[in-house]
């Protein structure tokens, strides 16, 4: 109003806004996970503006308050009226996980062009499409009234299987369930229920966001893998991951986002589809989530296990794992005759070949060397293990043995399958010269099978013993000389042993990582002789300072070898029939 030339507002009503609970957003948030977990907190979440709603039925404005958390938009739907008096109504909150205001559309009657709009929520997550409708009635207390998947009565099972396939995410399914339906109740000629026309509008809404989904997603291979999945097309999604590897690998990772909404779908879509796709699709969800084994045990359970099945999943177990083998390292034993324990096709024995039993004790990861078991390979499919252990680029392995005392090459091993303990631990079931099979039981080390370089000599710097710093020099040798009387009685005296060995010669160079040239002392036995059970030459590693790192005497591993690798240094020993990996620290 005006008066006397100044303007004026008058406040007609007003609606006190408080900010959503966080409980309220975290809700919708965890709708679909397997186990939801909802921390119950009354904090409340501001909003920072108010915008108008596209759309909106003529008559009063129609305006969302909009906040923002990390992970939603949210806020409150109000509906501003003049006539028949002033009013400001809060209506209903709202949550959009995928940060989309509120809007008015005709989802109801989508063919009639002046059809009245409904409020549409988008609640969509991932491949999850959820839209919540909101019809405008001006009967009873709330002028919004959200349409649902509720059950009637007195409906024949189409209706109600088509609300199961809806309310786990199989939309286009659902409809075609209620197609069927109207048909039937058309043939009939018995009316199709108002509130059953409704919920028809809504899962064919919720269908068409479905496949557009699969539309939009088509930039990202994993993601069209699982949105054809989500929408109940199975061969799809396993024609086009099955397609490369690359393909395969973007569908493992997608799989992992989704597989609990993905494994509802089958669940309830093998109610009314037993096809080998559904089952298989449900394979895979299985060896992703749960390993080979549980999937190999879902397909008994489902009477779908085939060769085919059992090739598809070898070929989509591709789920990407930390573990980076380089190289193997095992232990040799011959075999007469293989057992029902090897995962792979084993071939006929080549003539004048021997069947061989690699265990592999050890693998090259990177730069660093882990033993067994290897847990990351204990639940995969063999030819995933195959491919990881790169035995389809090479899959031959060298043999070192010992005679006379020193290292030898004994021969080459063919690698035909393998065997993997849930734990993790590998077998290779190989082919060699018969030869080989001789030579084993007459090898002074134990055989040593390896798909790299075998054992090298250490290089460093040669130093004689009497340059080291004085105090290195002293901790070292009062070292060696314990460890000599451990054995018994030592014929020098420590003031003799200490002028024997000032012209030893030691190797100058890093172990332990701290970088400090470090202390590497090789002796054999016209040095040092202990006895004739021992294996020379005997190795003793000391840190920069004299402090022991290993000593030959003292350890219950022989040592083999220092690994190749990153610092601190690891070394390859042998104890109990197998090899053994420890660091130098």
């Amino acid at each position: 109003m005006r008066d006397r030339g100044l303007e004026k507002l008058i406040l007609l009503s007003s609606a006190t806004l408080d900010g959503l609970e966080e409980y309220q957003v975290q809700s919708v948030l965890t709708k679909n996970l397997s186990n939801p977990r909802v921390r119950l907190s009354l904090k409340r979440l501001p909003v920072q503006q108010m915008r108008p709603l596209a759309g909106a039925p003529k008559g009063a404005s129609w305006l969302a308050t909009v906040g923002r958390s990390e992970q939603a938009s949210y806020g409150h739907i109000l509906r501003v009226q003049v006539q028949p008096r002033p009013q400001v109504q809060v209506l209903q909150e709202w949550v959009s996980p995928e940060g989309t205001l509120p809007y008015w559309q005709n989802v109801l009657e989508p063919e009639l062009r002046d059809g009245r709009s409904q409020l549409v929520v988008n609640r969509s997550q991932g491949i999850e499409r959820d839209y919540a409708i909101y019809e405008l009635t001006e009967t009873g207390d709330r002028p919004l009234k959200q349409i649902t998947l509720n059950e009637g009565k007195g409906l024949p099972p189409r209706y109600r299987e088509g609300l199961r396939l809806a309310s786990v995410g199989l939309w286009p399914d659902a409809q075609q369930r209620l197609n069927q339906l109207f048909l039937e109740l058309d043939q009939k000629s018995q009316p199709i229920p108002f509130y059953v026309q409704q919920q028809y509008r809504l899962i064919a809404f919720h269908a068409l966001k479905s496949r557009e989904l699969v539309q939009t997603t088509k930039d990202d291979m994993g993601q069209q893998i699982v949105a054809l999945a989500s929408i109940g097309q199975w061969q799809e999604a396993l024609s086009l991951a099955g397609q490369s590897e690359a393909h395969g690998i973007q569908g493992a990772i997608a799989l992992q986002r989704s597989e609990s909404a993905l494994w509802r779908r089958v669940e309830v879509s093998l109610a009314f589809n037993s096809s080998p796709e559904v089952k298989r699709f449900g394979a895979w969800i299985m060896l992703t989530r749960d390993g080979w084994r549980r999937a190999e045990a879902w397909l008994d359970q489902q009477q779908a296990r085939t060769p085919e099945a059992l090739e598809l999943l070898q070929r989509l177990d591709l789920k990407p794992i930390a573990l980076a083998p380089q190289q193997i390292l095992g232990a040799v034993t011959s075999v007469a005759v293989p057992d029902g324990s090897w995962l792979l096709a084993v071939p006929e024995l080549p003539p004048g070949q021997s069947w061989f039993v690699v265990d592999v004790d050890v693998l090259r990861d990177r730069q660093t060397w882990r033993m067994t078991p290897f847990p990351d390979l204990g639940d995969r499919a063999p030819r995933f293990v195959w491919r990881t252990l790169g035995l389809h680029n090479n899959n031959r392995l060298g043999v070192m043995i010992s005679q006379a005392g020193q290292r030898v090459f004994g021969g080459t091993l063919v690698i035909h399958s393998l065997s993997i303990s849930p734990s993790g631990h590998i077998r290779l079931l190989t082919t060699g010269d018969q030869q080989l099979r001789t030579a084993l039981p007459q090898s002074g080390m134990l055989p040593l099978a390896s798909n790299g370089s075998f054992l090298s000599t250490p290089s460093g710097e040669v130093k004689y013993l009497r340059d080291m710093p004085p105090a290195a020099q002293a901790a070292l040798i009062s070292h060696l000389y314990r460890d000599l009387e451990s054995l018994g009685q030592v014929s020098l005296t420590p003031e003799a042993f200490q002028q024997l060995v000032q012209n030893w010669t030691v190797l100058s160079l890093p172990l332990n990582g701290d970088d400090e040239p470090d202390w590497l002392l090789q002796l054999d036995r016209q040095r040092l002789d202990v006895g004739a059970d021992r294996s020379y030459p005997l190795i003793f590693a000391f840190r920069h300072d004299g402090t022991i790192l290993y000593s030959a005497i003292q350890s219950r591993e022989q040592w083999l070898n220092l690994l190749p690798g990153a610092e601190p240094r690891q070394l390859l020993t042998e104890r109990a029939g197998r090899f053994w990996v420890q660091p130098l620290r």
